[in-house]
């Protein structure tokens, strides 16, 4: 993970770095070498796109980190009400008709 500040930072890849205040929750061993098996833990993503400069980043410890990650949120669904359910999908099709200026402007 790219953080400012951190050793060895290009310039080209400072646009990317995440700023140190973001991650005073998360917990890993080493903030100097913050790897994909503890942003997974902490960001708690439940997509992994496969492509990484780093050989073998994609761990089994990774993705079992990112498994867990989907079971979470599916158990927390599960425990909603079935009318908190219906608005949450009626929330994410109406979302997926409107356009994203982040997405645009690539």
């Amino acid at each position: 993970m790219i953080v400012e500040g951190g050793q060895g930072v290009r310039p080209e890849q400072e646009p990317f770095a995440r700023r140190r205040s973001e991650l005073s929750a998360w917990q890993f061993g080493n903030p100097a070498n913050i790897g994909l098996p503890e942003v997974v833990r902490n960001a708690k993503p439940t997509v992994l796109i496969g492509a990484s400069g780093q050989p073998g980043a994609f761990t089994e410890e990774a993705i079992r980190a990112m498994a867990k990650n989907v079971d979470e949120i599916t158990e927390e669904i599960r425990k909603l009400p079935d009318v908190e359910k219906l608005r949450l999908v009626d929330t994410i099709l109406s979302d997926l008709d409107k356009p994203d200026p982040e997405i645009d402007q690539v």
